[in-house]
């Protein structure tokens, strides 16, 4: 993943989850290879699951607008992002 100048914490989480997706949906049998029903589907659901972002109007593009979303939830009062369950490495 590249880090741009100004790139935000919801900018790197949108993406990230967005690849992760990609490598969990995989290619679609229908005509939008990537970004098919099966992919705007899951994207959404894990962008709710993960971070807790819904309604989000990604027309065209989905890199930037679930990233506002994302930041409008971690500026949201009360908000605090849940403890990730990471793994012991070693």
């Amino acid at each position: 993943m590249t880090a741009y100048p100004a790139i935000r914490c919801g900018d790197v989480l949108e993406t990230l989850l967005h690849e992760l997706v990609h490598i969990a949906v995989g290619p679609a049998t229908e005509g939008r290879r990537w970004h098919g029903r099966e992919f705007t589907a899951t994207l959404r659901a894990a962008m709710a699951e993960a971070y807790g972002v819904s309604g989000v109007g990604a027309r065209s593009s989905y890199h930037g607008a679930y990233a506002e979303a994302i930041e409008a939830r971690f500026a949201a009062p009360g908000w605090e992002q849940p403890p990730l369950p990471l793994a012991a490495s070693g």
